[in-house]
């Protein structure tokens, strides 16, 4: 499927109401995802069960889960347990990602050079404007790269001193934007 055709998408959250499948839903519903339709699954839901849930004020079943019912979708969010994650995985739209790859000799001018062609991450300001830490990047949807220094005993190693606000961009977070480049919507 090629993401210029399709506006919308057919989405489920395999494992909606753990802990992990309720952040997706929020996220999915905070930053208004092209959704034309999303459905909820859970294995604990029997066959001839169903609970109910909410998502952008309306309510939504939560539904059994079996194979035939992710075919023909766009995406699943996987927030199960591992073994039915693994389980209904390859039933699942493959993901791809981005990996960071430099030459042996890089530096870090190369590394920075890296991390500002991608929109997750944010270097810190130049010097003077005081460390990055978890209070002061609190709220923010970036990982937020401070000091980077070539590690001496580590050949084409780096230290980095990196932070995040765990509560903000923790799983849920980190699918959606999973999600929203691999159908390039901005």
């Amino acid at each position: 499927m090629a993401a210029s055709r399709k506006t919308k998408f057919r989405c489920a959250v395999v494992g909606s109401e753990t802990l992990r499948g309720r952040e997706i839903k929020s996220v999915l519903s905070v930053k208004k995802f092209p959704l034309q339709s999303l459905e909820f699954y859970d294995p604990d839901v029997g066959e001839e069960d169903s609970k109910l849930t909410q998502f952008r004020d309306e309510p939504k079943i939560v539904h059994h889960l079996d194979r035939k019912a992710l075919e023909g979708l766009d995406l699943v969010f996987l927030a199960a347990d591992a073994r039915t994650n693994a389980e209904y995985g390859e039933c699942a739209a493959a993901l791809h990602y981005r990996a960071i790859e430099l030459r042996k000799d890089a530096g870090i001018a190369d590394l920075e050079s890296s991390f500002r062609r991608t929109d997750a991450i944010k270097l810190a300001p130049a010097e003077g404007t005081g460390p990055i830490s978890p209070v002061s990047v609190a709220g923010k949807d970036k990982v937020f790269v401070g000091q980077i220094k070539k590690a001496e005993t580590i050949p084409g190693g780096f230290w980095i001193w990196a932070v995040a606000d765990n509560l903000t961009l923790g799983s849920a977070l980190n699918a959606y934007e999973i999600a929203r480049s691999l159908f390039k919507i901005s």
